[in-house]
């Protein structure tokens, strides 16, 4: 999985970027309503007419979340009510956001080909894939955000998450990873930043926006990112210049408080074999302020008034995001905030639980498999392709040893013989994981035999099946 290092606080005042003003303290006036209390309550205390409402969510030091309701006044910025939930909205319409995970069990590799039922496949475990919902504030069925698969696993799961990395209005910015061998050719490494808004369901595209270029230098500087790219590339040295023009690009933000300061830590990428990175990418990250290149995302500054004062008095949080509340929609809004239903907010990460060791006799069938790919990941792909080819010879009618032996011909430059194994796997085992996986590689093929049309009909299909940062990236470029 990607390593993600934090480099130092860059602060920023690109493009004209204003520096932020002076927090304001809170207004104390009224003493704090108990947490179910309805912003009426505050406001009608107040003597100055209400300038603008907000709904502020963020990450708690305890790992849970909370709302609050802050009112802004002439005479200051009150916090009116909290909750201990995520709500978002446009101004008038609202959504509870929540967690929609489900436990799925997972098998040992030796089962994928196995007929149902087989007594040497009892389940090696289970773990919860993990999902994200939003409940509409006038009724009306949940809307999914992140659809968690209750598809059997078969392979083994080190790691998944999912994070909100804050938010404007209802587009939330979630990132998800996952770290797992899935019976394929090779590991599984990656992670993605998804916009996910309920008010348009769906999977958002990740806007093109640019950085000014001393952030962009910045972040390829942060994580050796150009130096790790010109090593692994092993060709002539690509300048500075020419890195940041052609090969780096931004693929998500993180928005946080430091101290009652908005902080957006931004990710760029740049592409990188699987033999540099496993998740197919270098990385390097940079910090600002509002940036107005950042409009595409609603970062642009200037920061809406009384936003500030909410954020002093949340003070430090690792995400945050906010929403304004319309003055005619205060009434049916502070109703539904203040009746929302606290429940704990699950983890962050999920990983395997072990229900039973592997039976001995499952391992053994899996030997030649593990051999093959060991080989593969040393290079040694004449070696290689002989284990993976006795493997095929014990049972041909299993995909795996296919799909790991048109890998390694594939890395081997072997084309025409990498493109019947792949095709002869997909007709063993369609409509799941490791189709998606087997439909990449034959991507990769076609590009390689100069063939962009299949190569994005492969990927589409990828897509089709299994949401992956690597196989979205390969058929944007190309588009």
């Amino acid at each position: 999985m990607t390593r993600w290092l934090l480099p130092v606080l860059f602060v920023c005042a690109c493009d004209g970027s204003p520096e932020p003003a002076p927090a304001k303290a809170v207004d104390a006036r009224p003493a704090d309503p108990e947490p179910n209390a309805r912003p009426e309550a505050a406001a009608a205390s107040a003597e100055a007419p209400i300038e603008a409402e907000w709904i502020v969510w963020f990450r708690r030091e305890d790992g849970g979340v909370e709302s609050r309701w802050y009112t802004k006044t002439g005479s200051g910025v009150t916090k009116a009510a909290a909750r201990k939930v995520v709500a978002v909205g446009d101004g008038s319409a609202f959504w509870q956001i929540r967690r929609a995970d489900a436990k799925v069990d997972v098998f040992d590799c030796a089962c994928f080909d196995a007929p149902e039922g087989d007594p040497m496949c009892a389940k090696t475990g289970e773990v919860a894939m993990l999902g994200l919902e939003a409940v509409p504030m006038d009724g009306g069925d949940p809307v999914a955000l992140e659809q968690a698969s209750t598809e059997t696993i078969f392979g083994e799961v080190d790691a998944m998450t999912l994070s909100l990395r804050g938010g404007v209005g209802t587009q939330l910015f979630v990132e998800t990873t996952d770290a797992g061998y899935y019976c394929g050719a090779h590991g599984s490494y990656g992670g993605v930043t998804n916009v996910r808004d309920p008010s348009s369901p769906g999977t958002a595209k990740w806007p093109a926006l640019t950085l000014p270029g001393p952030m962009l230098r910045q972040a390829a500087m942060s994580q050796d990112m150009l130096e790790e790219f010109n090593a692994c590339m092993g060709g002539p040295d690509v300048g500075m210049a020419s890195f940041l023009d052609e090969e780096m690009r931004v693929v998500s933000v993180h928005l946080s408080l430091d101290a009652g300061m908005l902080v957006l830590r931004w990710n760029t990428e740049a592409d990188a074999p699987y033999v540099c990175a496993p998740d197919y990418a270098f990385h390097g990250f940079v910090d600002s302020g509002l940036l107005p290149s950042a409009s595409a995302l609603e970062l642009a500054p200037p920061l809406p008034a009384g936003l500030q004062d909410a954020f002093s008095d949340i003070g430090s949080a690792s995400a945050v995001g906010w929403s304004r509340v319309e003055a005619d929609r205060r009434e049916a809004v502070s109703a539904w905030f203040a009746a929302l239903p606290e429940t704990p907010w699950p983890a962050g990460e999920s990983t395997q639980t072990h229900a039973s060791p592997t039976p001995t006799d499952a391992k053994a069938r899996a030997g030649l498999l593990d051999r093959g790919r060991t080989l593969t990941r040393e290079k040694k792909y004449a070696e290689a392709v002989e284990v993976l080819t006795e493997a095929i010879g014990e049972d041909p009618t299993a995909a795996r040893p296919y799909a790991a032996r048109c890998y390694a011909y594939l890395l081997s430059e072997q084309l025409k013989k990498a493109r019947p194994d792949c095709e002869r796997a997909l007709t063993l085992h369609p409509g799941d994981r490791f189709t998606a996986s087997v439909q990449y590689n034959l991507g990769q093929i076609a590009e390689k035999e100069g063939k962009p049309a299949q190569a994005k009909a492969a990927y589409e299909a990828s897509l089709k099946l299994r949401e992956n940062a690597t196989v979205r990236k390969a058929l944007e470029a190309l588009q």
